[in-house]
């Protein structure tokens, strides 16, 4: 059985990375967690190819 890893790159606002042009294929996401609603929409993109 062949394994594949994928890897997922994620980065916290306020973290001095959250500078939007770096995403490729950026698009908003609204989620809802076992927590509650955060406080803003998601940004999902891509970075050199990874999500």
């Amino acid at each position: 059985m062949k394994i594949q890893k994928t890897t997922i790159i994620g980065i916290i606002g306020g973290s001095g990375f959250d500078d939007p042009h770096i995403l490729q294929n950026a698009r908003t996401k609204e989620i809802v967690t076992p927590f509650g609603k955060p406080s803003d929409k998601l940004l999902i993109g891509t970075i050199n190819g990874k999500k």
